[in-house]
């Protein structure tokens, strides 16, 4: 899809209509003080070459998830109202 054309299909512009509106609802309840998560950090994996002195996720032997692990992890987060995810 080319985004800069200016007849965009419906979908397009509903899809970013409803992450707003989750965004705003994620704020408006943390506002009231009821905690909402709306941005969220996931590892994929702890496998790193590097050795950096200050990094603790070098040294942990963690065994990686399977793809359909993480799709349940990704779906349990978006269900949680999460619409910001930062993969490391």
């Amino acid at each position: 899809m080319n985004y800069f054309t200016p007849n965009k299909p419906l979908e397009y512009y509903l899809h970013y209509l409803k992450m707003g509106l989750r965004l705003y609802r994620a704020f408006l309840l943390n506002a009231v003080g009821q905690k909402h998560p709306y941005i969220s950090g996931h590892k994929l994996t702890y496998n790193c070459n590097l050795r950096c002195k200050m990094c603790p996720f070098w040294q942990r032997t963690y065994k990686d998830t399977s793809l359909g692990e993480e799709k349940r992890i990704i779906k349990a987060l978006y269900d949680a109202g999460v619409c910001l995810i930062a993969f490391e």
